[in-house]
């Protein structure tokens, strides 16, 4: 019997390196994927539009007639602010930063840890997003909690990824 994955098995990054710079590609170099570490619940949206397109024909055999329509990615995750004094990982400061700056970021969510050498079978998503904000909660008797928004800026593209010898390989799915 297979074993259900578990949520604290799945990880979110983001490229502190190099941006990509021929366009949409997941396997330029220069990319470092530095883990989004105070990530809490992360939810991935897929979602695809159906446009209706019922003609006499199909509404007289009594059919209604769906085509498919476009498709969006949306990542939608809570963070813990760091403490006053605490130094945050890189791809924390990128994110946060990112909304001020309206830089667009690349994420990668995956199965794995990719930077675990040697791994193998990472399924992932890669994307260019834009930070499209969220709101940070501050309770008297809990953790301060920023909610972050991500919606594709790019065509996510489904991939595998590898690291071997700490050099990480990714693969779109075609």
């Amino acid at each position: 019997m297979s074993r259900s994955q578990l949520g604290r098995e799945a990880y979110l990054f983001v490229n502190t390196g190099t941006l990509s710079t021929i366009g949409n590609d997941p396997t330029e170099s220069g990319k470092i994927w530095t883990e989004i570490d105070l990530a809490t619940d992360v939810t991935v949206d897929r979602s695809k539009n159906e446009i209706d397109s019922t003609n006499r024909g199909s509404a007289g055999a009594g059919w209604t007639v769906t085509q498919q329509g476009l498709k969006a990615f949306k990542l939608d995750f809570d963070a813990h602010r760091v403490a006053h004094g605490e130094v945050a990982n890189a791809g924390n400061d990128l994110i946060l930063g990112a909304f001020d700056s309206n830089e667009v970021v690349e994420i990668l969510e995956a199965n794995q840890n990719i930077n675990t050498d040697p791994i193998t079978n990472v399924r992932c998503t890669w994307s260019r997003v834009t930070v499209g904000g969220g709101q940070e909660s501050q309770p008297l008797d809990d953790v301060v909690t920023v909610s972050v928004s991500l919606t594709n800026s790019d065509i996510p593209i489904p991939c595998t990824g590898a690291n071997s010898a700490g050099t990480i390989t990714l693969t779109p799915v075609t």
